[in-house]
């Protein structure tokens, strides 16, 4: 029984890592879209 709540436990703490991390790319998303678009000029084309 202590093998299956400790495998409970670890995939919820799996899962809130996860959606940490999600939730943290989505912010750098964010932060960027109000950013002005930046051309690049390649010197060869």
């Amino acid at each position: 029984m202590l093998p299956m709540i400790t495998g409970f436990m670890n995939y919820g703490q799996q899962t809130l890592r996860a959606a940490r991390y999600i939730g943290q790319g989505f912010m750098i998303t964010l932060s960027h879209t109000n950013r002005l678009p930046v051309t690049i000029q390649y010197p060869y084309e």
